[in-house]
């Protein structure tokens, strides 16, 4: 039997600035954004602070302020569900029908 090969991740190579702003700029080529360009240059050098320093992004769990509506009466087993919808109590009810799941 032949011995497989082993593939390797390839090294992680940062985009440079100007390939970062070429790729940025991609998406508002529309001639409307010409009157906000210096608004877009500022999110342009914020975005490439955050993509160069690697930084994550301070919202640690969105669903949490997604969803402030919800109080304790549309909390099941724990979960959050949305007003109205409750988790099945098997698979009869999701409509999976096949054996075993």
């Amino acid at each position: 039997m032949a011995k497989p090969t082993v593939r390797r991740q390839t090294k992680y190579v940062p985009l440079t600035q100007e390939q970062f702003r070429e790729r940025f700029f991609a998406r508002f080529y529309d001639p409307a954004f010409d009157e906000v360009k210096p608004e877009l240059e500022k999110v342009f050098e914020k975005a490439w602070d955050g993509y160069i320093v690697y930084r994550k992004s301070p919202r640690k769990n969105p669903r949490v302020r997604a969803l402030p509506m919800l109080n304790s009466s549309c909390r099941l087993n724990g979960s959050t569900l949305a007003p109205g919808f409750t988790q099945p109590r098997n698979a009869r009810e999701t409509g999976n029908r096949r054996r075993g799941y």
